[in-house]
């Protein structure tokens, strides 16, 4: 108290209700800064799209290889496909899509396969996959890695389709066919805006994991036959 007398005496009324005055203009600022950020935060999450993938439900695939990896004809049989669907489940318009397979996921699988595979080899060749097996060399498979897209609206009922590429349904072929299991993951990176020009970035990460259903190989022309399903998951 005797504290409080003595500041009292020294600065006096008019000085203890300015200073007073000010404190309370700068709390009344400190509150207006923190109403204008929750505003800002609020309006921004009016505009935020959020990107989410499903696999097709259910995959199943064939192969023969001396369609698959004699003539390399692409796979138009739609159970031999994977393929994401992507959706838009915030609630402002993402812009700007780019869906780019990350670049090391060729060569984890490539390895993985030339660590446990008996009849095939893979290499990478100036971005160029090449598959070799008995008295057989495939080469000249260009790697496909992203695909675009203008914009993608919120909660619409059709997705868009990102396909796995071909260089990887044939390296899953080779596994299948040399009933190798355990797969390493691959990831999927994907970018893009909302209608503000922010950028946003985010890494799926897939597994997929085989169940042989048919596996037949050898006869006299080295041909492999056979039948799988697949189970895909994304996180």
């Amino acid at each position: 108290m005797k504290l409080m007398k003595k500041i009292y005496e020294k600065l006096g009324i008019e000085n203890i209700i300015n200073i007073i005055g000010h404190f309370l203009t700068l709390v009344s600022l400190l509150l207006v800064f923190i109403t204008l950020l929750e505003m800002k935060i609020q309006r921004n999450n009016t505009y935020m799209p959020q990107i989410v993938a499903e696999s097709n439900e259910k995959i199943e695939m064939s192969w023969d290889s001396k369609s698959d990896f004699i003539f390399l004809k692409e796979d138009t049989n739609m159970y031999n496909q994977i393929y994401l669907n992507i959706y838009n489940v915030g609630v402002g318009v993402a812009r700007n899509l780019e869906f780019a397979w990350d670049k090391d996921n060729v060569s984890v699988l490539a390895n993985y396969i030339n660590k446990n595979s008996v009849d095939f080899s893979i290499s990478l060749i100036n971005e160029m996959m090449v598959i070799k097996t008995t008295g057989i060399e495939v080469g000249g498979l260009g790697l496909e890695r992203i695909s675009k897209l203008n914009f993608l609206a919120p909660n619409v009922d059709e997705p868009y389709k990102v396909n796995l590429p071909i260089q990887y349904i044939q390296l899953y072929k080779i596994m299948l066919i040399e009933q190798i299991n355990n797969y390493p993951p691959i990831q999927l990176k994907v970018s893009y805006t909302d209608i503000q020009g922010k950028e946003y970035e985010q890494v799926l990460t897939l597994t997929i994991k085989p169940d042989i259903l048919l596996s037949s190989s050898g006869n006299e022309s080295d041909d492999y036959t056979g039948m799988a399903e697949l189970d895909v998951v994304i996180y």
